[in-house]
């Protein structure tokens, strides 16, 4: 991944909504089930749980957990692989100065 991408990436993930985000739960009268997921008043998304074979099990509330907590995990990812390749960019240096010492 260039510099570049991830910069673009840490720019799109700063630009979504600020959290905290939190997923709740709605019965419908028919049954249905779905999870929205929310930031204060506002919702930002609605995850149906498909629930026509009722022995299967959704992923809709985990799915809805993924997208609410999305904005943070991206940013913590995105730290870490820059605080990595700063270490692997020391360590080139070390390797390159080891080896115009050993010459």
């Amino acid at each position: 991944m260039t510099p570049k991408e991830l910069a673009d990436i840490r720019k799109r993930a700063e630009a979504s909504t600020v959290g905290p985000c939190y997923v709740s739960r709605e019965d419908n009268t028919g049954g249905d089930i779905t999870y929205s997921v929310n930031v204060g008043g506002l919702t930002l998304a609605f995850v149906p749980e498909d629930t026509r074979s009722r022995g299967s099990k959704s992923d809709a509330r985990a799915d809805a957990e993924l997208y609410a907590h999305a904005r943070e995990d991206v940013l913590a990812l995105v730290a870490e692989v820059e605080a990595l390749s700063k270490v692997l960019a020391g360590v080139d240096q070390m390797q390159r100065d080891a080896a115009r010492f050993e010459r």
